[in-house]
């Protein structure tokens, strides 16, 4: 006796597909979903009472803690030419127009032909 193999329709196979299909669209969009809800929850949360961008402004650097976070760095690294320009960045930002020349002047010692530091001196001249 021999079995008899009988064929798969191709209705059935077709049927099948279909859903796996639908299946497989129907996750992706709720994964989509589950993602968007849970990134818009994040963006809302408090820490400590402060929204997210309440802690940004209060927690972020004064223009003091960035000039002493470069003074120190160039003081430790002084041949790090773009800390100067940071540092003189910030000079400019508290008016203080001298010490912003002799930083300039310090950072060319280093590199003399820069681009950024002829950029940097146009934008004073502004």
């Amino acid at each position: 006796m021999s079995k008899k193999k009988t064929a798969t329709p191709r209705v059935f196979l077709s049927q099948r597909f279909f859903e796996n299909s639908l299946l497989a669209f129907a996750t992706t969009i709720a994964l989509s979903v589950v993602f968007i809800n849970f990134t818009t929850f994040l963006d809302k949360q408090k820490v400590l009472g402060i929204s997210a961008e309440a802690k940004e402004m209060v927690f972020s650097p004064s223009l003091e803690d960035e000039r002493m976070f470069w003074a120190n760095l160039i003081e430790n690294h002084p041949s790090f030419r773009d800390g100067y320009l940071e540092l003189a960045d910030i000079e400019m930002k508290r008016g203080n127009e001298l010490q912003v020349t002799n930083l300039i002047n310090q950072a060319k010692k280093f590199d003399p032909n820069s681009s950024e530091i002829k950029t940097f001196e146009e934008k004073l001249l502004k």
